[in-house]
């Protein structure tokens, strides 16, 4: 969505709302043969659907038999090339009403689709490698260990460290360390 011509996979592949897909025993996208969109597909050779980690695995799957459809193929994904990019350290899919063993349920992990993928991971942080903070990186390590469940916890809470972040007293201050020279810096648009 934020790339140049970028759109929501909803708004793209004709998705219907999650609830209803979910319902569905062998989901599909909404595109019907012969329209411009069904012309469109089968031109394409990548397909990037970034925090595919948050949607329902149902999503994917309806992708899946929709270009097997239209490819005219029994290759997953009708033998497009999907790059899927996220985080499971972030949120996963959201199930209303649903209870808290519903969302690995319905998380892409637990789809067909997950024996084919070839998990690649990032490791460098550019936003702490570019920035040169120690702090920040400090910061980048502690939230990954979150994530990890390498920290321990008492009490249902998590201790980190005394140089984890800044303690504010008025919004003033606050602003100031997040927006160094706000005043100064916001002319300059590099």
């Amino acid at each position: 969505m934020l790339l140049k011509g970028g759109r929501t996979s909803h708004s793209m592949l004709k998705l219907h709302v999650p609830p209803d897909l979910e319902c569905l025993e062998t989901p599909v996208c909404n595109i019907r043969k012969g329209t411009g969109l069904a012309q469109l597909l089968p031109t394409i050779n990548l397909i990037v659907w970034n925090e595919c980690t948050m949607t329902h695995k149902a999503t994917l799957e309806a992708l899946d038999r929709t270009l097997e459809d239209l490819y005219n193929s029994d290759k997953l994904m009708g033998g497009v090339c999907v790059l899927l990019a996220g985080g499971f350290c972030q949120t996963l899919p959201v199930i209303p009403t649903g209870t808290p063993a519903d969302e690995p349920k319905a998380c892409l992990k637990d789809s067909y689709i997950w024996h084919c993928v070839e998990v690649c991971k990032l490791t460098t942080n550019m936003r702490v490698h570019m920035g040169g903070d120690d702090a920040l990186g400090e910061f980048s390590a502690q939230l990954l260990n979150i994530g990890d469940g390498k920290l321990s916890v008492n009490n249902g809470l998590i201790s980190l460290s005394e140089n984890c972040g800044f303690i504010v007293d008025t919004e003033d201050n606050l602003l100031q360390k997040v927006y160094t020279n706000i005043h100064e810096n916001y002319l300059q648009h590099q």
